[in-house]
């Protein structure tokens, strides 16, 4: 059994992931109806942000951050990330998340030649398609 994740950093083994998806042309095709690669990038080492599933619901994102109603979310399996052992998901809680802080964290070791294949763990299961396509502007 996975030891809970409690700490920060502390390195979360078992559940599903949320990984929110910009209403932009560059991060989801809307032709195709999934996302890009680069939806699935990192920023630089800090890893790619994402949401444990079991601390926060799809309506409680939006609660929280409304400005982001119009993005996407696609779900992530941790055991299927871990197969590589390369990856990891680490907690990584984050104020900006107000009452849900802990339910942020982070997935480590994505280099560019992962990137695509994160993405196709991501489109296995699409909770919710994204509004709208709006310019590539990051929300305020």
């Amino acid at each position: 059994m996975a030891k809970p994740a409690d700490a920060d950093g502390e390195e979360v083994a078992s559940g599903c992931l949320y990984r929110l998806v910009p209403n932009w042309a560059t991060h989801w095709d809307y032709e195709r109806g999934l996302p890009e690669p680069r939806a699935f990038r990192g920023d630089g080492d800090i890893g790619v942000s994402v949401l444990i599933k079991e601390r926060i619901s799809v309506d409680a994102i939006f609660r929280i951050k409304p400005r982001l109603k119009d993005f996407a979310v696609c779900e992530l399996v941790i055991e299927e990330l871990l197969q590589d052992r390369d990856v990891w998901v680490k907690l990584d809680p984050d104020d900006d998340w107000g009452e849900a802080r802990e339910a942020h964290a982070l997935i480590m070791g994505i280099t560019k030649r992962r990137i695509d294949w994160l993405r196709e763990l991501g489109i296995k299961l699409i909770v919710k398609t994204p509004g709208p396509a709006k310019p590539p502007n990051p929300p305020e």
